[in-house]
């Protein structure tokens, strides 16, 4: 009979890692700060304790007597040594980027060299003092300002606090032995009671250790949504927050954007959910990709999508000024395609505006635009109407900047002519850097978009433009949806076939890429997805669109 086959080992448990957030870049740079704080503060207190060691030693000198024995000696050496270490961690953990390996060799390297020095002082030491009392003081101070600062796991917090005061015991026991005491312990009860005491310093180190690493985990696991984790805040806006977030088994940055029902109100997440829905199988290439979305227990809405590394078109007018008429129209051409497939399947946008549309480097190709919040800001219809004999019924909802006549007037009659009355708005402030009517509050506004006739772009700027890219933003700006263009389609190949698109190739949006848009991403100016920046989306009560109306 064949014996039985053993059974095969378990597999072994991931290590997990000892950043606060896991093996992340947010996790090595939190890392890494927490370093050079830490590092900081020790050499600060080691330079201020230097002099004041010296004039200690030049007090009490080597023998008990002053003089400048005690100054030059053995002590002072291995002081400076142990100022001079973390002084070193402190600049090479500040300047570049380093690995997480590289971050926790130099912290325990550091760490257990300089507490080492400082403790081999008690050999220089005065015969009749208590090394070992000073020794413990000072490493325990040490160790708990490191627990406090460094994110470690508890095991990790043992190990290194262990390593940094073993050497304590065996450096009293010899002391002790070469400088017995005239009355009192003898050196093993002395080494016995230093043993105590770094039980005790291990013991607090680990306990710190322990609770501030769990807060870190509490916090970790409190920011998870589903597969995702929550990173960096990125951007707020009215209806909700924008983070960016890691995917525990994907490596493709990702965008969330959470909706508290606190701001949004129940009714509009369940119509939110249904809308993201429906985004979610849109695939034109200048849309965002939405990747998944659900609901947390607490009741916030939720949405994931791709991470876009550019600039929105506010922050690109804010930063470089209006734009050329022909890039102008490529932008304007790429967005009319994300709508146009929309409007196709019965979206319309409905907050079409600068902060919702991104410009982006994808895939090596410059000027690639990508548009946002497809049907996330919805005008309030007959079907989805709260009951009016509450406060705020009957509202609508928009961005009065960019907001269409009709919008304000009839909500329910809104199609996709209504986003196009938007962009001719987005198009306007490229190419003059203001929108076409603004005003003191959100009625006037409201009452030029429905009376007043825009000024020429080309007279606001007081230059020239192609009379027919002219004429086919102020077409787009027409307070009848019928005497604007008869959909995205349509408007996209306008814009195109016009003289404006021809001026503008791919070789000058590769240029300014190369020399203008890396250094405003770089600079920190990328966008927040979704964030109502410049022009926030507001919601207007019927009376305020009659007395706009009047």
């Amino acid at each position: 009979m064949a014996a039985p086959s053993p059974s095969p080992k378990p597999p072994r448990k991931p290590r997990t890692p000892d950043t606060a957030y896991g093996n992340t870049d947010e996790g090595r740079a939190l890392l890494q700060s927490r370093v050079v704080r830490y590092a900081k503060i020790i050499s600060w207190v080691s330079v201020v304790f230097y002099p004041l060691g010296m004039v200690s030693r030049y007090l009490v000198g080597s023998a008990g007597a002053a003089g400048w024995a005690g100054v030059f000696s053995l002590a002072s050496l291995l002081q400076a040594i142990g100022c001079v270490m973390f002084l070193a961690l402190y600049w090479w953990a500040k300047h570049g980027e380093h690995s997480e390996r590289a971050l926790r060799c130099a912290d325990v390297l550091v760490t257990l060299g300089g507490a080492g020095t400082w403790e081999l002082m008690g050999i220089g030491a005065p015969s009749w003092t208590r090394p070992d009392m000073f020794t413990v003081f000072v490493v325990s101070q040490l160790l708990a300002l490191r627990a406090t600062l460094i994110p470690c796991t508890v095991n990790g917090s043992l190990w290194i606090s262990l390593m940094t005061v073993s050497p304590i015991p065996v450096l009293t026991y010899f002391f002790f032995s070469a400088h017995p005491l005239a009355q009192g312990p003898t050196p093993f009860g002395l080494t016995f009671n230093s043993v105590l005491s770094c039980t005790l310093v291990v013991v607090i180190a680990m306990a710190v250790s322990r609770t501030v690493y769990g807060l870190r985990e509490r916090v970790r696991e409190a920011m998870k949504l589903g597969q995702y984790t929550l990173d960096e805040k990125i951007g707020e806006g009215g209806m909700g927050v924008v983070y960016r977030a890691s995917h525990a088994l994907l490596r493709r940055p990702t965008a969330i954007k959470l909706l508290p029902p606190e701001r949004a109100g129940e009714h509009n997440l369940v119509r939110f959910e249904r809308e993201v829905q429906l985004t979610s199988m849109l695939t034109h290439p200048n849309t965002v990709s939405i990747y998944d979305f659900g609901r947390t227990p607490e009741g916030t809405f939720y949405y994931a999508m791709e991470y876009l590394e550019g600039l929105d078109l506010q922050t690109l007018v804010d930063s470089d000024g209006p734009q050329p008429a022909g890039r102008v129209a490529h932008i304007l051409a790429q967005v009319c395609g994300a709508l146009a497939e929309a409007h196709g399947v019965g979206l319309i946008h409905r907050d079409v505006k600068p902060a919702n549309v991104i410009l982006c480097e994808r895939g090596g190709t410059p000027d690639v635009v990508k548009v946002l919040d497809f049907g996330l800001v919805k005008q309030l219809g007959p079907t989805e109407r709260v009951d009016v004999t509450t406060s705020g019924a009957d509202r609508i909802i928009g961005t009065p900047l960019y907001i269409s006549p009709e919008a304000i007037i009839d909500p329910n009659s809104v199609d996709g002519r209504s986003d196009l009355y938007a962009l001719g708005a987005v198009g306007y402030m490229l190419l003059t850097g203001a929108p076409p009517f603004t005003g003191a509050s959100v009625v006037e506004v409201c009452g030029h978009h429905l009376h007043t006739k825009p000024t020429p772009p080309s007279e606001r700027m007081r230059a020239p433009l192609p009379a027919d890219f002219e004429q086919l933003i102020l077409k787009c700006l027409a307070k009848s949806p019928g005497d604007r263009p008869a959909d995205a389609a349509m408007l996209r190949r306008e814009l195109l076939a016009g003289s404006a698109a021809s001026s503008y190739t791919p070789e000058h949006a590769a240029q300014w890429w190369q020399t203008r848009g890396r250094q405003l991403i770089a600079a920190g100016t990328r966008p927040a997805p979704s964030t109502q920046g410049a022009s926030p989306s507001v919601i207007l009560t019927r009376a305020a669109v009659g007395h706009a109306a009047e």
